[in-house]
């Protein structure tokens, strides 16, 4: 009898505990759901040219995804309610470049044994939250000839807007550096980056500068990665998410140079160089040198009037102040372009929206010289990297087995990054017996002059993404903080030059992680590589080796996909 009596007691809570099961296993799936489907609507924040379409856009993808992962009549449930209506999204109280998404959802869960006490079925709710950072990012595209000889500039271009494609218009700030020889400061950051870059994605596309340009030229890069950083700079926006995305397929191998010494009243030229300025007066150490004026070997950069350097390092040139570009070719370029011993002096500055196109078309390194200025104006005259160049007749001769004029290489390029640094270098670099300058010449150490120029364009590279990372403080109202910027990089393989050093471009985004890209992996994780270092203190970014052309598109849609997961 008291068995009896005991399971009127022992029944109901047997029954709840199962029904308590069922029940925790709903709300679990549920919120699951929930969460996803938050997640899902701030990634399609991205999607639409206004901030009403990308709310639609957002709700319609949360409702897609609640449903793909929680069907109807999910075990045995009912009257689930997930609509447009129960997502919202807003702008964040505390931070202007915030979105936040809220998604609600409800379902009736039956219960088996409960209902002994009435509770035929019980409802279930769940509420997910996520957020979505404005994104401002520099797109830095290499336009060398590597890749035009390759016959890939097109698909470099295509990778490229297919990029800008996944950014939200009107939200989303992205502006676009270029460069080769030179560099060029092709548009600032904007909310209207769709329509002045060019873009692709499903929703349709649209042309722009990306589509204008030509790939010609040598890899300035450490150059470009400072011009980027020096915009996200003037965004002055430290609440959103700030990126500089470098596209390169191949090593640095080109700097940005100022020839004056003003702190020891100095000139980079040698006492017999014939260099003159284009008033006449040559540029050599000796007593005509002081009054050198009018020198314009490379066309200035386009900073804008505030810069986060102290002042315009590529101002007009004139006394004080001797600015090239001056490159080498790669190693692996013997074959295509000269002796790997030769320099090459860039004649033609990178002047205009688009550098123009070889005469025809051509992509040979004759039709590639031939686009190379002839104006007096813009040509170093009578130097020995001019080849048979002259102050009438520059041009024809532009390599040559050395530099015979230039008597040493400054120890920072234009925008103060270092050939040399002293910490952590990447590549061996000489200076000269007095410590002031970087050797132009064969080193102690066994470096050619080739080898040590070289170098010191990749070690250039690598502390200008250095000097991006580790930041300045911004200008004021936001004075008191410091703009530590997020580099990705995208290295393109399968052209004709040297391909991307995979240790450099780990080093540049600052990248810990071995290659989860390719397979098998071209590069191990930077802790077991000779020469790699990455810093804890500053932002990680992430590189991606596209190794062959057909692979470009989805390495760019994979970097945009690691900035949309991050701006979340």
């Amino acid at each position: 009898m008291l068995a009896a009596v005991s399971l009127v007691f022992l029944v109901p809570l047997i029954g709840l505990s199962i029904d308590v099961g069922f029940l925790y296993v709903a709300k679990s799936k549920l919120q699951a759901a929930v969460d996803g489907a938050a997640l899902a609507a701030a990634r399609s924040l991205s999607t639409g040219s206004s901030t009403q379409a990308q709310t639609t856009s957002a709700q319609n993808n949360a409702v897609n995804w609640f449903y793909a992962n929680f069907p109807s009549n999910f075990f045995g449930t009912t009257n689930t309610n997930m609509t447009t209506d129960s997502v919202t999204v807003s702008d964040d109280a505390n931070n202007a470049h915030l979105r936040d998404v809220s998604v609600t959802a409800s379902t009736s869960v039956n219960t088996f044994f409960m209902r002994w006490l009435s509770f035929g079925n019980i409802t279930v709710s769940a509420t997910g939250t996520a957020s979505r950072r404005d994104v401002v990012a520099m797109l830095v595209l290499d336009r060398s000839f590597s890749i035009q000889l390759a016959g890939a500039c097109g698909t470099m271009k295509a990778a490229a807007k297919a990029f800008t494609g996944q950014f939200a218009e009107g939200r989303d700030n992205i502006g676009l550096v270029t460069f080769a020889n030179d560099v060029w400061m092709e548009a600032s950051p904007s909310t209207s980056f769709q329509s002045t870059l060019g873009y692709t994605n499903d929703q349709g596309s649209g042309t722009g500068l990306i589509d204008n340009i030509n790939c010609q030229g040598n890899t300035n890069t450490s150059s470009a990665i400072s011009v980027a950083y020096n915009e996200l700079w003037k965004m002055n926006e430290p609440g959103a998410l700030n990126v500089i995305v470098l596209e390169t397929d191949g090593l640095p191998n080109t700097m940005t140079l100022n020839f004056w010494d003003s702190s020891n009243s100095v000139v980079g030229l040698t006492s017999s160089s014939t260099c003159k300025d284009n008033s006449g007066n040559y540029l050599r150490n000796d007593t005509s040198s002081s009054s050198f004026s009018n020198i314009q070997w490379t066309n200035s950069i386009p900073l804008g009037t505030s810069s986060y350097l102290s002042g315009n390092p590529t101002s007009t040139p004139g006394a004080g102040n001797l600015v090239g570009a001056i490159g080498v070719p790669d190693p692996g370029d013997a074959t295509c372009c000269g002796s790997p011993l030769d320099f090459i002096y860039m004649q033609q500055p990178y002047n205009g929206s688009m550098m123009p196109a070889a005469p025809g078309g051509g992509t040979s390194i004759s039709d590639f010289e031939s686009t190379w200025a002839t104006n007096t104006n813009t040509t170093a005259r009578n130097c020995g990297f001019t080849g048979s160049a002259t102050a009438s007749a520059p041009g024809s001769g532009n390599f040559v087995a050395t530099m015979s004029d230039i008597a040493w290489f400054p120890k920072t390029d234009v925008f103060g990054n270092a050939l040399n640094p002293a910490s952590h270098p990447y590549q061996s670099v000489c200076a000269t017996a007095d410590g002031k300058h970087i050797m132009n010449g064969s080193c102690t150490n066994g470096n050619t002059a080739y080898t040590n120029f070289h170098n010191a364009a990749e070690n250039a590279a690598d502390n200008a993404a250095y000097n991006a990372r580790n930041g300045s403080d911004l200008p004021s109202p936001n004075n008191t903080t410091t703009m530590q910027a997020m580099i990705f990089v995208i290295g393109l393989g399968g052209t004709e030059g040297s391909p991307p050093d995979p240790i450099l471009m780990q080093r540049i985004a600052n990248d810990p992680n071995g290659d989860t890209f390719n397979v098998p992996a071209k590069y191990s994780a930077c802790a077991s590589e000779t020469g790699c270092y990455t810093y804890s203190s500053q932002p990680q970014g992430t590189f991606i080796y596209s190794s062959t052309p057909s692979t470009w598109a989805e390495g760019f849609t994979l970097i945009s996909s690691q900035i949309l997961r991050l701006a979340k």
